[in-house]
């Protein structure tokens, strides 16, 4: 019989945690919509300034935002949650440049950035493309249907925005794998790992 888990059992670092959060996701969510984490010495040498240079600032403790309404005033009170003052998330990472990029954009630096994205991934630039996606998802379900079992992720979620960009960036199909390996690294660097 696997034993309950309480509050005090979370760490959101911890890889069982990653793996599954889901079920600290529901005990917050009915208990304790705002939640405190403490990292730990070895988290805080991990998330420290002078181990990587996308890290702006140290941090001993965050809070973890689980409440839907609470979400919706953290995301919406840019004032209150400046994404821009002392970094963003566990690693509070540093904006390379002075205004932050996208994400991490206040307003009204979040605006123009975001106009460029959305004038690239129009609703009618995706009405275009949805007979390539549709070609796509059915190349890669038929590399695995045959199989009768498949890492979905592996094998279907994590391939598909990957060839979809590529084309979008007009990139040849055969350098998916080299853009997502490009991609995967950057979003590495921002859980400090400077390599």
């Amino acid at each position: 019989m696997q034993r309950s888990i309480t509050a005090e059992d979370y760490d959101p670092l911890a890889p069982e945690v990653q793996a599954d959060p889901f079920p600290f996701y529901r005990l917050f969510q009915s208990g304790c919509p705002v939640h405190p984490h403490r990292l730990t010495d070895e988290q805080q040498r991990r998330v420290s300034p002078g181990s990587n240079p996308l890290i702006a600032a140290p941090t001993s403790e965050v809070f973890m935002v689980f409440g839907h309404e609470e979400i919706r005033s953290v995301l919406t009170d840019y004032e209150t949650f400046s994404s821009f003052r002392g970094g963003v998330g566990l690693e509070r990472t540093a904006a390379p440049n002075e205004h932050g990029m996208l994400i991490y954009a206040d307003p009204p630096h979040h605006g123009p950035q975001r106009a460029i994205v959305a004038a690239a991934l129009s609703p009618r630039l995706v009405k275009h493309m949805e007979s390539r996606i549709a070609e796509y998802a059915d190349e890669l379900i038929d590399g695995f249907i045959s199989d009768g079992r498949a890492d979905i992720v592996e094998r279907y979620c994590n391939p598909l925005p990957g060839l979809m960009f590529c084309e979008l960036l007009g990139l040849p199909r055969e350098q998916q794998p080299t853009f997502k390996k490009w991609a995967d690294a950057t979003v590495d660097a921002f859980g400090s790992d400077a390599e």
